[in-house]
């Protein structure tokens, strides 16, 4: 993986290029990505194709995964770990957390 930092320029925050997290990362690129966030606070990947199990796989390599509150009412059955965000309301049930982003941040206390 050729991995590119490009920061963005505000008082936090880098893009990551060349990197899919679909596939494993090795020891070497995955210490970049930590080096990356360590310096800027925030790092985001463009156009990533990952399932539940890719995004926690990934998650886990940075640390013990805590679950959401809302992981029991509304996570992925196969994947708890992951909740579901949405203003979808289906049969008359939300099928996720639907005003996840009206405060500073949507993931609580995590």
């Amino acid at each position: 993986m050729s991995l590119e930092i490009i920061p963005t320029g505000a008082a936090i925050g880098a893009e990551i290029r060349g990197a899919d997290l679909s596939q494993p990362t090795h020891a070497a690129d995955f210490e970049a990505l930590e080096n990356a966030f360590n310096e800027h606070g925030v790092i985001f990947f463009r156009n990533q194709t990952l399932t539940p199990e890719h995004q926690l796989d990934f998650t886990r390599r940075l640390g013990d995964v805590l679950f959401n509150t809302f992981g029991d009412s509304h996570g992925l059955p196969e994947c708890p770990g992951i909740v579901v965000i949405s203003n979808v309301v289906q049969e008359g049930r939300e099928i996720g957390v639907r005003r996840a982003g009206d405060a500073w941040h949507s993931d609580m206390c995590y």
